[in-house]
């Protein structure tokens, strides 16, 4: 018992001491710091998100204050930050649907609307009448029909709901569709505004139902209507259409009796036209009364819809907008063909066909617009084409007016463009109809001296591509005039004409096509490549005439390319090898070359043997590059032919870098693709070259790479 007593004072100093001790002191103080750091960061966290959420609600109702007061663009604007910044705001995203649907951005409305429902669980009849708006907007009648049945069938009875299914049902011409609708509607609400409007629609479903070929069905709903408006003319047309005496008002004694009465509000006549309508509805059809007189317009019985009337008789009682323009469409004024031009230019067909029955008279304000439309003339160039064919001396007295047009001194000094350029096309594309109008213009003096239409002259010869025809030319046009015309002309139109390269001694071959001064090689290639596989020698000869030229070999490399002219460019390039290599060479190494193209590219290379080393070396660079790997394989297929050169080529890259001391990475790199080529060319040839070339190479590296190719090769 004294011991335990004893025993009690040590334990309790045990933990006095411990309390004590400075190490729990700081973990106790550092615990109590953390916790309240910790503390006043969810305290500050809770405060932040406190005045997000008061900004937000701030910005909410600013937006629906501005969807309210008419402007729901802002409203978008701001309704759309709030949904970006809180995305679960389900009051917020449907704000900003109901606005983006005032601004006339159904889709985007729909959108909204949608993920609230779909995503976040709104529901509601008014979710529901919003999502039938939207796509009544959008113009998807039949998806809307299909939403607004769905939440009728959810919302039977809200009034709001039934009203825009009566009025969408009406519009989509689903009027048995609406007369329901339009029944509980009325069951609720009642009021004569509602009773003649369901007559409305009641007398249009049985006009449908007629129409169907449904009497009885449409007796019943005439009857229907009747019920709610008897005086409903459209109901009593209709039962006067099936056969019903007391709605036939019929003219009886006073037609055959006595003269016709037309005045009169009981007069015959006046009765017999009751039936037929002064206006009705341009949605849904339903007849309407006219206007007051006074600017305002009566609501449709049916849809209600508050736009005009239709006039059966609107266009008797049209208003002559512009009368001098009535006036040239009747004389067929230039002004009127102008304006013609320019509609006709933006794709009106009506102003095409217009343009076209003018004939010539259309011509002149034709080239007018045409030669001021800049970029947009395809469309009236086919229509110029089109007359010209027809006409052509009616084409070029135009011209000649358009051309006498610019020559005042005000011209010359505002720098009026010459409207040839804009003509050369149309009269490259005239055809066989024209030629014997423009072989009188060769023939005429008048002809020969406007420089111009010189020049369009032989527009119109190229275009033909008759060598016939263009020999003639030969004897009033001199070679040089023809070449300088024929250089501004695209190749692709000039290829025709000298595809049809004749065999022998020929105008266009002597005097043309050999003509140092004609600069057309793409049209040459072109035309070598058109050409039947017989005229190929023809070409062969004038090319070897011409001597190939950088261009032309250039056009032939590119021709490579292509599926259809592969093989003809292969066949002419097989003569010209020699002058093409450094071409060949440079579209090989190309990465943007099609691999279509690199088969006859390396035939083309390897049949020029060890000459074609030096250029294939120089395609390696300072560092790697995805085509090495193909100048490789293609020094090796040269085989020992290609020994000699690719060691003189390693001697040339170690003597100017590698021996003076400079370890450059562009030799380094340049000699070992070197080396790896001459380790995949087969026999002793290559490797006693390797062997050569181990010998006398100072980069240890590039030594150690020689060695080891050479070792790689006796290896079996």
């Amino acid at each position: 018992m004294l011991l335990a007593i004893q025993d009690k004072p040590s334990s309790l100093g045990g933990a006095i001491d411990f309390l004590q001790d400075p190490v729990f002191l700081e973990i106790v103080a550092i615990t109590a710091g953390v916790a309240i750091l910790v503390g006043a960061l969810l305290r500050i966290r809770s405060s932040l998100h406190r005045l997000e959420g008061r900004r937000l609600l701030v910005k909410y109702l600013d937006g629906v204050e501005a969807c309210l007061s008419g402007d729901p663009e802002t409203a978008a604007t701001v309704l759309g930050s709030v949904v970006d910044a809180d995305p679960e705001n389900v009051g917020a995203r449907l704000a900003l649907g109901d606005a983006l649907y005032g601004a006339q951005r159904p889709v985007a409305a729909h959108q909204q609307h949608m993920e609230a429902r779909e995503v976040f669980a709104a529901g509601g009849p008014q979710v529901d009448l919003a999502l039938v708006k939207d796509l009544r907007a959008a113009g998807e009648l039949a998806e809307a029909l299909e939403r607004v049945d769905a939440a009728l069938a959810e919302h039977a009875k809200d009034e709001a709901l039934l009203e825009e299914a009566w009025s969408l049902k009406s519009e989509a011409g689903a009027f048995e569709g609406a007369l329901t609708a339009g029944r509980s509607l009325f069951q609720r609400r009642g009021g004569a505004k509602w009773r003649e409007r369901l007559a409305g629609t009641a007398a249009r479903a049985g006009m449908l139902a007629l129409s169907r070929g449904e009497p009885e069905r449409a007796a019943d709903l005439f009857r229907e209507s009747l019920g709610y408006d008897e005086h409903n003319r459209e109901a009593r047309t209709g039962r006067a259409l099936i056969g019903s005496p007391d709605d036939l008002p019929l003219l009886g004694e006073g037609v055959t009796d006595g003269p016709l009465m037309l005045t009169g509000a009981d007069s015959p006549a006046a009765r017999v036209l009751a039936i037929f309508p002064e206006a009705v509805c341009g949605v849904c059809g339903t007849p309407r009364e006219g206007s007051a007189g006074n600017g305002e317009h009566a609501r449709c019985p049916s849809c209600g819809d508050s736009l005009p009337a239709v006039y059966a008789d609107a266009e008797l009682a049209d208003t002559l907008k512009d009368a001098e323009a009535s006036v040239d469409e009747i004389e067929e004024t230039d002004a009127w063909f102008r304006r013609l031009a320019l509609l006709a230019r933006e794709g009106d067909d009506g102003a095409r066909r217009a343009l076209i029955e003018g004939g010539g008279k259309a011509l002149h304000p034709l080239l007018t617009t045409l030669f001021e439309s800049g970029d947009s003339q395809a469309r009236l160039r086919e229509i110029v084409v089109l007359l010209g064919q027809r006409d052509p001396e009616a084409l070029i007295d135009a011209r000649g007016t358009l051309k006498a047009q610019g020559r005042g001194m005000l011209d010359r000094l505002t720098g009026r463009r010459d409207p040839d350029p804009a003509l050369a096309p149309v009269f490259r594309r005239l055809g066989p109809a024209a030629r014997e109008c423009f072989t009188a213009v060769v023939n005429e003096a008048g002809g020969l001296a406007d420089r111009g239409l010189r020049g369009l002259v032989v527009d119109y010869f190229v275009g033909l591509a008759d060598l016939s025809a263009f020999e003639d030319l030969a004897a009033r046009y001199a070679p040089v005039e023809i070449v300088r015309n024929l250089n501004r002309m695209p190749a692709e139109e000039v290829a025709p004409l000298i595809a049809l390269l004749p065999e022998g001694p020929s105008f266009l071959a002597d005097a043309i096509l050999l003509d140092p001064a004609l600069e057309q090689p793409n049209a040459l290639v072109l035309a070598a490549l058109q050409a039947p596989e017989d005229l190929q020698p023809r070409f062969a000869k004038v090319f070897a005439a011409r001597g190939p030229g950088a261009h032309v070999l250039a056009a032939l490399v590119h021709h490579l390319d292509e599926d259809q002219t592969r093989a003809k460019a292969e066949q002419l390039l097989t003569r010209f090898r020699a002058d093409g290599l450094e071409h060949l060479v440079a579209a090989f190494a190309d990465p943007d070359t099609p691999g279509s193209a690199h088969p006859s590219i390396a035939r083309l290379i390897a049949a020029c043997g060890e000459h074609a080393v030096p250029p294939l070396v120089r395609c390696f660079g300072s560092a790697p590059t995805e085509g090495d790997d193909r100048v490789v394989a293609l020094l090796a297929s040269l085989g020992e032919v290609a020994v000699t050169p690719l060691g003189a080529a390693y001697s040339n890259q170690s003597r100017w870098l590698g021996r003076v001391g400079a370890n450059l990475l562009r030799g380094r790199y340049t000699r070992s693709c070197i080396v790896r080529a001459l380790g995949a060319i087969e026999g002793a040839v290559a490797t006693k070259a390797l062997g050569a070339l181990a010998a006398e190479e100072t980069d240890p590296e590039l030594a150690s790479l020689v060695r080891e190719v050479r070792r790689r090769k006796e290896t079996p």
